[in-house]
């Protein structure tokens, strides 16, 4: 079929078949680069959480060791702030089309946290005003 072709019919098939290649070739590229965009956003994500996670423990042992009131004050900010985060990176992740049962998982272990540091404090709370 191409031997009855003529230089200037199989040139335009070559200019036509290279331009369509290089539109497939930018329209990956640019799924690849959206693709590791969300893939960043989700990794920053994890570790905003990690250090939410752990800034609640420091201020459950603050509050254990000195007693103090605003170590209270800060672990429910922080657990706002970890709970909106933890909401964010679940849609990031619904987005991605990536399991949630993990975060699912978190969310509610730390929603127990949450609670039993809550009981915690009144307790610790009770036994100052009885001494």
């Amino acid at each position: 079929m191409l031997n009855k072709m003529s230089i200037k019919q199989r040139l335009s098939i070559i200019i036509v078949t290279t331009i369509i290649g290089i539109f497939i070739i930018l329209f990956l590229s640019s799924r690849l680069n959206d693709t590791q965009a969300r893939l960043a956003d989700i990794k920053n994500s994890l570790s905003t959480v990690k250090v939410s996670i752990l800034e609640e423990r420091k201020h459950e042992k603050d509050f254990l060791a000195r007693r103090n009131i605003k170590y209270i004050d800060k672990f429910t900010k922080t657990m706002k702030s970890l709970q909106k985060e933890i909401s964010l990176l679940n849609t990031s992740l619904n987005n991605s089309d990536i399991s949630t049962d993990e975060l699912m998982k978190l969310k509610k272990n730390i929603a127990i946290y949450g609670n039993e540091f809550q009981k915690i404090t009144q307790k610790v709370n009770e036994c100052a005003k009885q001494s």
